[in-house]
């Protein structure tokens, strides 16, 4: 069934943007045509409301964004990807042959490698990934909890394109000293702190400060 724009809409108002200002007007707008789905009647409300050029302009750009991902049904996660996230948490919790810790560093890195193959592959939309992180981490932290919310999916992703070769992770790193290690956009100098951790056995921010 077609969601209508105001339920779409809902997803972001806790969003600190133009179209989380847009989602918290709108519900607390008691007349919003909430059950449409439709360009004209929603226009043809705002307008008998007096709407700005702005506001109407804001929601030109939003319901375009809308109508993408119902056609494209972008905003329905891939049931492929779903299963295969889970099948990683699941069997990296399960995994008792290394350690707890680089067996979380596999488990992330695993993940942002899967969320990268989907976004190449859904590519045609360049804002693909935003809404795909987002649904994602919304049904994935319902079920696993907070570790596995937007924030650190961003982070997963980032951690698999800073570190594209599996083999290349340093077992006596942790996830909290990666997620240290992919905040440092100079190469050279991530490297040092790589190595400088791995010789000093340095844990958390030690060292890194």
């Amino acid at each position: 069934m077609k969601k209508s724009f105001y339920s779409w809409l809902q997803q972001f108002k806790s969003d600190e943007s133009s179209l989380g200002d847009f989602a918290r007007d709108a519900k607390s707008d008691k007349d919003f045509p909430r059950q449409s789905s439709s360009y004209k009647h929603i226009h043809d409300y705002l307008e008998s409301k007096k709407a700005c050029a702005e506001v109407l302009d804001n929601f030109n750009e939003f319901y375009e964004q809308y109508k993408v991902m119902n056609e494209s049904k972008i905003s329905e996660l891939a049931p492929t990807l779903l299963a295969d996230a889970r099948s990683i948490i699941q069997n990296a919790r399960s995994n008792a042959v290394r350690s707890v810790d680089f067996c979380r560093v596999q488990m992330y890195w695993k993940l942002g490698k899967r969320i990268f193959e989907e976004e190449q592959h859904r590519q045609a939309r360049a804002d693909y990934g935003t809404f795909l992180i987002k649904n994602l981490a919304e049904k994935l932290e319902a079920e696993f909890g907070s570790g596995f919310g937007k924030r650190q999916l961003e982070r997963a992703r980032q951690f698999f394109l800073t570190y594209p070769i599996a083999s290349t992770l340093r077992t006596q790193l942790s996830w909290s000293q990666y997620k240290l290690l992919i905040a440092i956009s100079d190469s050279d100098k991530r490297t040092y702190y790589e190595l400088e951790s791995v010789n000093n056995a340095w844990t958390g921010r030690d060292g890194m400060i």
